[in-house]
């Protein structure tokens, strides 16, 4: 079970993380968790380019390794990257030291491949304990969200994913989609009808910066 539209409670009982980024420009912000993967994230940054939108990408650090150069094309195309751990661990399920070391991992493939050092970070599953919530955003903006469409559920159709989207996105959503195969079906065919929706009614789209 997940939340589609994350309790704004949430927001009051955990502050150190990000979950909405106001603002006057009625911007919202997309991101892709669990990337960069061969052919769907291609076709990704494709849709993005056509409809003329920039995105946050948080990888994971074995992704970069397998596709060392289609992460440098997210980071080419003008796109924001964040860390997603190494291995995607469960921070609920995982030591801290050991969660901290996955976390590290992954940031030196950033730094050794990108020649980049990621100061956002978003927990896999968005699970992280408040300890390591406390140890975490001394280096890093923990990046949470307040709209998951779902795309990864293989129970929910692409149509379900978009009409999530349209019916909760206001001014400073942060939404998530999956550049992964497990969520590729639903996404690819979500992305381009959710972009033409969200332009036609007047929102900007830009990168989460640190």
């Amino acid at each position: 079970m997940y939340f589609r539209k994350i309790p704004t409670v949430l927001y009051s009982l955990f502050p150190q993380c990000i979950w909405q980024i106001p603002n006057a420009d009625k911007k919202v912000f997309l991101t892709f968790d669990d990337g960069p993967t061969q052919v769907i994230t291609e076709k990704t940054l494709a849709i993005l380019s056509q409809y003329e939108v920039k995105a946050t990408f948080f990888m994971l650090g074995k992704q970069i390794i397998k596709n060392p150069l289609l992460a440098k094309e997210v980071l080419a195309a003008g796109h924001s990257i964040g860390n997603h751990s190494f291995s995607h661990l469960n921070g609920w399920q995982t030591a801290n030291e050991i969660y901290f070391d996955d976390i590290q991992k992954a940031q030196d493939i950033f730094e050794e491949s990108l020649q980049l050092s990621p100061t956002l970070f978003r927990p896999p599953y968005g699970k992280i304990s408040l300890s390591q919530m406390k140890h975490v955003k001394n280096d890093y903006q923990i990046v949470m969200m307040d709209i998951l469409c779902g795309d990864f559920d293989a129970n929910q159709s692409a149509k379900t994913c978009t009409e999530i989207i349209q019916k909760h996105t206001k001014t400073g959503s942060i939404i998530v989609y999956h550049d992964s195969e497990k969520a590729a079906s639903n996404m690819l065919s979500s992305l381009p009808e959710t972009l033409a929706f969200l332009k036609g009614e007047g929102y900007e789209f830009g990168g989460i910066s640190s």
